[in-house]
């Protein structure tokens, strides 16, 4: 069995990406991040949705996307670095960038604060205690 010492230092290898991130472009600048269907709702209330179409789907028959030439794009996640857990961290940046022609939401790895650092000694020492 894993220990949550173990399980913490390893979160950063994970990557789960459980639904699909949208951007809404409009002449190659971000107009709206993240879109999402509450995003399409707010823009197109008069609309009746149902599951014939995914969200992209959707975007893609709106007056934004026909008419004024905004387009939806899937954001990728991009690969965390591995990190030293006892004195850095993975922050994910808040809007994607264009990186070769793909919209991608990097991760920074920042030094951890005193607190953090301290927090993080108090657990590891929680855990071997706990053995």
């Amino acid at each position: 069995m894993v220990g949550t010492a173990q399980a913490l230092k390893c979160t950063h290898l994970l990557k789960v990406s459980i639904v699909t991130i949208y951007i809404k472009i409009n002449d190659g600048n971000i107009a709206t991040y993240p879109y999402t269907y509450s995003s399409l709702y707010s823009e197109n209330p008069s609309t009746l949705y149902d599951d014939r179409y995914d969200l992209r789907g959707w975007f893609n028959q709106t007056e934004t996307c026909l008419v004024e030439g905004h387009v939806l794009e899937e954001v990728v996640e991009a690969d965390s670095p591995v990190i030293d857990p006892t004195t850095e961290k993975n922050v994910i940046d808040d809007e994607p960038t264009l990186v070769d022609g793909v919209w991608t939401l990097g991760v920074t790895t920042v030094p951890l604060s005193a607190p953090e650092i301290y927090a993080y000694q108090k657990f590891l020492e929680l855990e071997a205690e706990s053995k």
